[in-house]
Order: structure tokens, then sequence, then C-alpha cells
């Protein structure tokens, strides 16, 4: 089957594309589908006009110009594929105004493929739009894309159950849940852990939870178990200024705290086998029960456990007392007491480290995943004969 691909920026940077988008392509080109990926690159401008192979997916960047000329130009890109399934992930900006062309392209019979669409997030009200600072027109904008087009695709993906509940309340139709994965060959098998201070790892960008429960629950960890370490990384938002200066003034040593910062994907396995636990606290929000984190799937393939807060998509990959420890929201206590109890009984916390990289295996791989999106596909071919 001739599949398009198509998001809203380029592969570089955001991570819906190349962590979502790409290793999805690569699993359906592996069994057979002919995908190209098609983005607009304004986010790395030097991917502009550039095309290239990337595991069996042809990967194309149009060329930069105003919105106007790159939206054309996606979609003549798209119907020069000839594609019998479009797939259009985040149904904002560019790959909204993809949708509304594409669904007025087929209406004058100038195409004849189905249309599907990815939401891998909440972008509306009480969503990104509301984080990301837009002017009020472009959230108003991005807001009626994202509702127009979960009702006018003929079949969604979505990669958490609250998401799909909303899409089943504004009257999608056919919707699938597909969470995000992992290609295991990226993430080695661990070694058992080694004989040094105890250390939890914590990859985030400060949006989940604010840095002042963070600092309330290391506090219960430090106080009775001072030599263990925090490492925190990822793109933080600045939220980890805050940390620091929190931590400051609650009396607790920066010296056990490890700033990492923004790391390169490649390097997470080596990271995460510093630790002995990986910590996933957030809140009960709109945002938080919407986002499927690709941060969790990633430590859990890496052998490491889990101790999260029981909010969204956490307890899809979670198991509680089997691959990770699942803590109600907002009980900071029981989140400090059950990084103590992995912190201080390590053969626990490798066995459920070793039953975490099993779940994802069993479960979470792009391969085993990608079945579900290829039964969307034929389904959808099936109807239209």
């Amino acid at each position: 089957m001739r599949v398009a691909m198509v998001g809203p920026f380029g592969l570089r940077t955001r991570g819906t594309m190349w962590r979502r988008a790409l290793p999805l392509g690569r699993a359906l080109a592996r069994r057979g589908h002919r995908v190209t990926l098609i983005v607009p690159p304004w986010d790395s401008p030097a991917d502009s006009g550039q095309a290239w192979e990337d595991r069996g997916v042809r990967v194309v960047n149009v060329r930069l110009g105003n919105s106007g000329l790159m939206t054309a130009r996606l979609l003549r890109e798209i119907l020069a594929a000839r594609p019998e399934v479009v797939h259009v992930f985040k149904p904002i900006a560019f790959s909204g105004f993809v949708t509304l062309a594409l669904y007025l392209v087929r209406r004058q019979g100038l195409w004849r493929g189905r249309l599907v669409l990815d939401a891998d997030d909440w972008e509306g009200s009480g969503g990104w739009i509301d984080r990301a600072g837009y002017p009020m027109l472009v959230r108003w904008l991005f807001a009626w894309q994202e509702t127009w087009g979960l009702r006018h695709a003929d079949a969604l993906t979505v990669a958490s159950r609250w998401l799909a509940v909303q899409a089943r309340m504004l009257g999608a139709r056919q919707i699938t849940h597909v969470p995000n994965g992992v290609d295991l060959a990226d993430w080695p098998r661990r070694s058992q852990y080694a004989n040094n201070p105890p250390a939890a790892l914590l990859l985030t960008r400060f949006i989940e939870f604010p840095p002042a429960q963070l600092v309330d629950i290391w506090a219960g960890v430090h106080h009775r178990l001072p030599e263990a370490t925090l490492i925190v990384a990822g793109g933080a938002l600045r939220g980890e200024v805050r940390l620091a200066q929190l931590l400051m003034e609650a009396g607790l040593p920066t010296a056990r705290v490890r700033w990492q910062g923004f790391l390169p994907y490649t390097v997470l396995p080596s990271l995460c086998a510093k630790a002995e636990v990986a910590l996933f606290p957030a809140r009960a929000s709109r945002l938080n029960r919407a986002k499927c984190p690709t941060r969790l799937a990633d430590v859990m393939a890496a052998g490491l456990p889990v101790i999260a807060h029981r909010v969204g998509e956490h307890e899809t990959y979670v198991v509680h007392q089997e691959t990770g420890l699942l803590i109600s929201p907002g009980d900071d206590a029981a989140m400090s007491e059950a990084i103590l109890s992995l912190l201080k009984d390590r053969p626990r916390a490798e066995r459920m480290g070793q039953a975490a990289r099993q779940r994802i295996a069993d479960h979470f791989t792009w391969d085993r995943l990608a079945s579900r999106v290829e039964e969307v596909y034929l389904s959808l071919a099936s109807q239209a004969r």
C-alpha cells in the first residue's frame, strides 16, 4: 500500500515526526508498504528541498517559502506520491491546512485515497496552545484545526486513551489507540547495577509538574538516604534554574543533583545505565492525561523500573509492583517512599527493570504497533471498494 505521512515541522528538533512518524513509517516499510514522509522543515532550514531514504522510508523536505507556498508544496508532493492513504500527524498549522486541502481535493474527485489523522497531544484549550504563548488568533486557529480534523478524518490514531475519549465526544470515526513505541535495537540490554551510590533519573521539561513538588519529593528521599543522587536531564524550559534555587532554599545539597541538560537521543542508554530507577512525577492535568511520554518507553526499554504518578498513559506502560510503582497524583510522601524502597533494594529494582524491558518487547516495539496501524489502513481500503 502506498502511504504518505505528513507533519507540521521537520525532523531535527521537535519530537513527533522523528520519534513517532518516522519509526512507524520504517516499521510499515518493513511490512511491505511504500512510505513517503513529507514535512515542511521551517525549524531545520538546512533540510529545505532535500530528500533521502531512511530505512525504507522516502523523506521529502519541501522547499521553504511563505505559509501558502509551503502548504501548496506539501499538497503537490503528497499527490505526486499517489498515496492510497495519507496519514497526517499533529492536526494543526501546516498539517491542519493539508488536512483541509485534502478533504476539499477529494470532494472534487482529484484524489480518491483515505485520510487518517494522528494525535499525540491535546493542542486545544488546556493543552499546548496555552503553554506555547501563541497570539490569540493563532490559538483560535490551532484549536479549530484540531477539532475540525478529528471530526472529518476517515480514521484516527491516538497516542493516549484520554485522546480517544475526547475524539469520540467530538464525533470522530474509527479511533485506534497507538501509544509511542521504541526500536529495541537502539536500547542494548543493560548490565547489572554498578556498586556506586544509588541514583534516580528524571527526564523532564518541567511541564508535567512544578519544580517545588519535586523538591518535596526529593527532600523525603534525601533525609533518609543522603547518599542518593538525582540525575536531571532533558530540555527543561528553564525549570532547572527554579529547581536549583528551591533546592538551596530547602537546604538540600545541590552536589547530590547532577544536571545533564538537553542530551542527544543516542546517549540516553548510557545515561540510563547510571541510575537504578526512573521518575515520572505528573499532575492530573489535561496536558498530562493527553500526552504519551516517549521517555517512559525509552527508560523501560533500557531496563529501568519506573516510579510514576498514576496519570494518563503512565498506566498503559507501567504494571504496578511488576515493572515499577504507580502513586496517586499529589501524594508526594508516597512517591518518596516508593523511591526509597527501590533505591534501598537493588535486587528488586533490577528484577523490575528486567520486567520493564520485557514489557516493552512484548507490547511496545514499533513493529508490533505498526500492525495496529496497518489494520486501520486495510480496513479503510476495504470500505472504499
